[in-house]
Order: C-alpha cells, then sequence, then structure tokens
C-alpha cells in the first residue's frame, strides 16, 4: 500500500482482514440478536452476544491504532526523505551553477570554435576536445541528478499526501468505532439492569450456566484421561499405531484450516482464564468456547475421524466425542444426535444439532483436546 515500504502494506493488510472478520461477526451477532427480539426472549444469550460484539468493537478499534500507528511512521518517513532529497536538491544545483559559471568563463561565453582553433597543435587541439566532452558529460549528468531528484521529491510528496489522507481516514474511522462501543457498552449495561429487576434471574442464569459448563469439562477431562489410559494399556498392532500417527499428523496439517462446528455462529465465550461476565474478580476457565447460533443450527465434524463416545450431561444435552488419531473434539449441548458410537465420520458430516428449550438461540459448547491437553479451539479453526 505504501510505495516503497511493502512492509507496512503487508501489516495493513493483515490488520484491515482482522477488521473485517471482527466486522461480520458483529454483523452476525445482530443478526442472532434481532432473531432473539422477534422471539420476545431476553437473557443470557443476548448478553452474551452484546458482549460479543463489545470485544468485536474493541478489536477493531486496536487494529485501527495499529494502523494509525504504522501510518504516522511513513508519514514521518515520508517527511525524512523529503528533506533529505531537498538538500540533495540544493547542492546539486550549487555544482550545477559552479560548472555552468566555470563553462562561461573557461570557454568564452560557450564559445568552443575559439576555445578549439586556438591549439597550439593537433595534440592541443585533441586534449581540448577531449576536455570539452568530459565537461559537457558533467553538465549533462547533473542536470539529470537534478531531475531525477526533482521527481523523487514529486513521487515522496504524492506519498506523503496518500498517507495523510489514509490517516485522516482512519481517525474518521476509529471515532466512529468508539462511538459504536460506547452505544454498545450503554446497551451490555442496560440490558444487566433489565434483567437483575427480573428477580435476580440474570445472575442465576449466568451461574447455572457456568456451573453446569464447569461440570460438563470435568466429566469430558474424566472421560479423555480414561481413554488415554485405556489406550496406553491396550496393545496396537503396527498398522494400528501406523493409522494413528497418520491421522494426527493429517489433524496437525491442519491447523488452522479446519471448518467450523457450526456455520454462522458468533463465539461468545474464549478459551483460557479470563473474568466472570458479571461477577467483579472471579475467574472462570474454558477449556473450551461457546458458540452461540441459529436455534436449531446443524453441527458438523470439524474433520474425519471416528466417534469414541457419546454421552447426556444434565442442563447441556448430549455431547459427542470423535477421536482424530491423538486428537479428540467434543461437541456438546446437543438437542439431536445423528451418529452412534464406532462411526466412522467424514469432515463437514452433520452429527447433529443445537435447541435452546426457551426458544432462543442455541450454544455449541466445544473442545479440541491432544491426548489429556486442551487445545484453543481458535487456533485450530479457520477464519
Amino acid at each position: 500500500m505504501f510505495a516503497g515500504h511493502p512492509m507496512w502494506g503487508q501489516t495493513i493488510d493483515e490488520l484491515q482482514k482482522e477488521i473485517q472478520e471482527a466486522e461480520n461477526a458483529i454483523k452476525r451477532s445482530n443478526e442472532l440478536l434481532e432473531e432473539n427480539k422477534s422471539q420476545q426472549k431476553s437473557g443470557l444469550a443476548q448478553l452474551s452476544l452484546v458482549k460479543s460484539n463489545i470485544e468485536n468493537r474493541k478489536t477493531i478499534i486496536s487494529n485501527l491504532d495499529k494502523q494509525i500507528k504504522i501510518t504516522q511512521n511513513g508519514i514521518s518517513s515520508n517527511n525524512t526523505e523529503i528533506s533529505s532529497l531537498n538538500k540533495d536538491l540544493k547542492r546539486m544545483k550549487e555544482e550545477y551553477a559552479k560548472v555552468l559559471i566555470s563553462s562561461y568563463k573557461e570557454y568564452k561565453l560557450n564559445n568552443y570554435f575559439l576555445f578549439l582553433f586556438a591549439s597550439k597543435d593537433f595534440h592541443d587541439f585533441f586534449m581540448r576536445m577531449y576536455y570539452l566532452k568530459k565537461h559537457t558529460a558533467l553538465r549533462e549528468r547533473k542536470a539529470k541528478e537534478i531531475a531525477n531528484t526533482t521527481s523523487q521529491i514529486k513521487t515522496e510528496t504524492e506519498s506523503l499526501q496518500k498517507k495523510q489522507t489514509e490517516l485522516a481516514g482512519m481517525v474518521k474511522e476509529k471515532n466512529n468505532e468508539i462511538t459504536k462501543l460506547n452505544q454498545e457498552e450503554k446497551s451490555y449495561e442496560n440490558t444487566i439492569s433489565k434483567l437483575k429487576k427480573e428477580e435476580g434471574k440474570l445472575f442465576s442464569d449466568i451461574e447455572k450456566s457456568r456451573n453446569t459448563i464447569t461440570q460438563l469439562q470435568k466429566r469430558i477431562q474424566e472421560i479423555i484421561e480414561e481413554e488415554a489410559e485405556r489406550m496406553k494399556k491396550e496393545k496396537l498392532s503396527q498398522e494400528e499405531e501406523a493409522l494413528l500417527k497418520r491421522l494426527s499428523g493429517d489433524f496437525e496439517d491442519n491447523k488452522g484450516k479446519l471448518p467450523a462446528p457450526v456455520k454462522n455462529g458468533v463465539i461468545v465465550e474464549k478459551f483460557g482464564v479470563h473474568a466472570h461476565p458479571v461477577q467483579t474478580g472471579l475467574k472462570i476457565d474454558n477449556k473450551g468456547i461457546n458458540i452461540t447460533a441459529s436455534n436449531g443450527s446443524s453441527v458438523h465434524a470439524i474433520y474425519k475421524g471416528e466417534v469414541s463416545k457419546i454421552f447426556f450431561f444434565q442442563g447441556l444435552n448430549n455431547s459427542i466425542m470423535i477421536r482424530h488419531g491423538n486428537y479428540i473434539t467434543v461437541y456438546s449441548n446437543l438437542s439431536e444426535v445423528n451418529v452412534t458410537v464406532g462411526q466412522q465420520i467424514a469432515t463437514n458430516q452433520v452429527i447433529g444439532k443445537i435447541e435452546a428449550s426457551d426458544g432462543s438461540n442455541g450454544m455449541l459448547h466445544f473442545e479440541i483436546w491432544k491426548e489429556t491437553t486442551p487445545q484453543n479451539p481458535e487456533s485450530w479453526l479457520a477464519k
């Protein structure tokens, strides 16, 4: 994007791509919020979507800040380059002036013929001719240097003006995003206030949901540890070990390229330790991610493998575990299951559906494990 500085263009492109991804997520969140409104549903799902919008909006603002800094660095670099070129241009003009003065003095008002015919002999004539050629070449070279430098200054000036226009656009865009962020934060606070009035329904819903997911995660971890222990004791044939290794390698080769388990879903809770959505100072540890999608959305296997377990957990419906070599993917809160234990699954195959009991948006709890170590699903899924 910036002339002479491809690394800036690449960085700006990457930041703009992240902004576009965040904007797409915000758009999808707003669509799901509208679905809730049409069903006159207001609760934890709505709160999570507004919170997701706030986080995505902050990502956009952060990336715009980075773009502004990169652009300001580019402007500074352009100004330095223009200043340096102007100094060079001044020096070249001074040198060129000296050449012209010398030409005026030595060649008697450029009367080269008089200068040549004043030669004492042929050798002197040849030397004077050589001197004139050298002098003319020097003058032409100086003139060319001045022209090239003038052209460089024009190019750098145009680039500077372009960057300044881009900067003004970014600053305006950032201010617009800050206004939208303030509106969404106000909406989040209003939603909390509204739900607080409903006899603590918000807090009881959040606590119930969080406790249920925490208990489910413990159960998933227990099952995975039992599975790992079983596989250690089980003697596999060389062929089975080779297959296991190949499946693991295939899964790893697709890191960052795997399809989403729910199409057009929005991640409303990320992986890892982070602040409780309501209770200040309280941390929660999510072993996977929570994805909100339209009620009744299909759930897809993110990669080929074998269904190793299906189990029911009170409060989060059915869970399906699919083994991909040493990796396991877990899909929880399925109201409908379309597969059986031992079944071979293809990438993107529909394995069930998510559905909310109250008719609002559905929510999928999704985890990826490498043996007994939880992975951040966002690192594995394609953007």
